[in-house]
C-alpha cells in the first residue's frame, strides 16, 4: 500500500505543472464572442456559413459598435442595415 500513495505522490509532484494560457482579447466583448464563433463556424460548408451571415450582422448590429458593423459588413459583402429586424417574441408573450 505504501507503494502505492508513493507512486501515486510522485506522479502528483514531479508531473509537470500545466498552465492554461488565459485567450485574452482585447477587444469588446461582442467582437471576441463573434471572433470565437466564427473560428468555429470555418468548420462549416461554405453554404452553412452564408447562412450564418444573416445572424452575425445581426449581432454586430446589436452591439452599437461602429468598428465591428464595418468589420462584418466587409466581411460578408453584405450591410447590416439589410438585414430583417423581428419583433421582441419574449416582450410581446410577456
Amino acid at each position: 500500500m505504501k507503494w502505492l500513495v508513493t507512486l501515486l505522490s510522485g506522479f502528483l509532484l514531479g508531473a509537470p505543472q500545466v498552465a492554461a494560457d488565459p485567450l485574452t482579447c482585447n477587444q469588446p466583448e461582442t467582437a471576441c464572442v463573434l471572433d470565437a464563433a466564427w473560428s468555429a463556424a470555418l468548420l462549416l460548408p461554405e453554404e452553412k456559413r452564408l447562412r450564418l451571415s444573416t445572424a452575425f450582422l445581426e449581432v454586430a448590429a446589436l452591439s452599437d459598435n461602429a468598428d465591428l458593423i464595418e468589420k462584418w459588413e466587409n466581411r460578408f459583402d453584405r450591410r447590416a442595415s439589410d438585414v430583417p429586424v423581428y419583433a421582441d417574441y419574449g416582450g410581446q408573450v410577456a
